[in-house]
């Protein structure tokens, strides 16, 4: 009885089954959704760009000068020491030269013998001439002779002239003189010491400081672009929180090939002697592009190992532009390449937005 029960019961679920798994299976199937990610763009516009840029720079000497020996002999005496101001055509040292003292003796000598035959032999021409206004009286090839010896003569008295001038100019270099007002830097000599004319010995260095030179190695990036009023500010670790004006004056006109810079010489005013040549300067350059640039944020560019890109969005599409980059600020980088003002640019790019693929985006500017 039981089991006659449940029997119809089963046919009946099974029944249900079959049919709702029908009803199922004859419902039409649909397609998946393509899903579209959307990013946040910025639109490129051209504005001013400035930077203070940070540089490292050497202050030198606005005048330097090597002094060495043009003679051979020995130092007499020094009258200066190191850290001594002097001034230009003061006397720094004496060398002694008796051989050269004998050489200058000799050539005033041979001067004077050389003008006295020259002074007879002219003379004896005068004579002859005045003579040979009587016909006969002198004949005309002796005249010549005369005339002849005459003019070796003159010649003979100007080259121990000459002779004379370059001794006694040479005599000139046995008192070592200051070429300009200055600082004796260094001191190689001492009394008693020999020195010649090989350059190999050094004697003094003097120094210009009224004003110092900064030299400062510009980035090849940054050439182009001008620093406001010419001016800037230093800083040297001698004298912490204490800054220093300094002005431009100069560009070296030329990028060295191994840094890829070009030096920038500032002056320096330095009537305190507050600032010493050979310091290392830390210099701030207001600096400003001459003309207008776009600038786009630092996540916007993409770097790999085969190129730099920007995406930039256009018809929906994401197109990859190669760049490079100018200016970099503390969130933006100057963009350099064929962005053009209102493209719109993805904010945040990454390689994983393929080229010529559909994106939706969402401006911020």
């Amino acid at each position: 009885m039981q089991t006659s029960f449940f029997k119809p019961l089963f046919i009946v679920s099974c029944s249900l089954c079959f049919i709702a798994c029908v009803n199922e299976s004859s419902k039409p199937l649909s397609k998946p959704t393509a899903s579209v990610n959307m990013y946040e763009t910025v639109t490129a516009q051209l504005q001013a760009i400035s930077k203070t840029l940070q540089l490292n720079g050497e202050l030198i000497p606005y005048e330097k000068s090597s002094i060495i020996s043009k003679v051979n002999g020995y130092i007499k005496n020094v009258s200066v020491d190191i850290g001594q101001q002097v001034y230009k055509g003061q006397k720094l040292a004496t060398i002694d030269a008796p051989e050269m003292a004998a050489q200058i003796a000799e050539a005033n000598s041979q001067v004077k013998l050389a003008m006295s035959r020259a002074e007879a032999t002219k003379s004896n021409y005068s004579r002859l001439l005045s003579a040979s206004s009587t016909p006969g009286a002198v004949a005309a090839n002796e005249l010549d002779h005369a005339r002849s010896q005459m003019n070796a003569d003159i010649q003979a008295y100007n080259a121990t002239i000459a002779a004379s001038n370059s001794y006694r100019a040479m005599g000139g270099y046995l008192i070592i003189k200051a070429p300009f007002n200055g600082i004796i830097t260094s001191r190689g000599v001492n009394s008693g010491d020999y020195v010649d004319n090989t350059g190999k010995k050094l004697l003094f260095e003097v120094e210009d400081l009224h004003v110092l030179r900064l030299q400062v190695p510009v980035p090849e990036a940054y050439v182009a672009s001008g620093l406001k009023d010419d001016k800037a500010t230093f800083t040297v670790s001698s004298f912490p929180g204490l800054s220093f004006p300094a002005k431009l004056v100069r560009k070296s006109g030329a990028i060295n090939s191994t840094t890829r810079s070009e030096t920038w010489e500032f002056e320096v005013p330095n009537t305190d002697k507050k600032l010493e040549a050979g310091m290392f300067a830390e210099i701030q350059l207001p600096m400003q592009r001459q003309q207008q640039g776009i600038l786009l944020p630092n996540s916007a560019f993409v770097t790999t190992q085969e190129r730099m890109f920007v995406i930039r969005v256009k018809n929906d599409k994401a197109e990859w532009v190669d760049v490079k980059k100018g200016f970099a600020l503390l969130k933006e980088t100057e963009v350099m390449g064929p962005i053009q003002p209102g493209d719109v640019i993805v904010k945040t790019a990454t390689d994983e937005i393929k080229d010529g693929s559909t994106i939706a985006v969402k401006r911020t500017n």
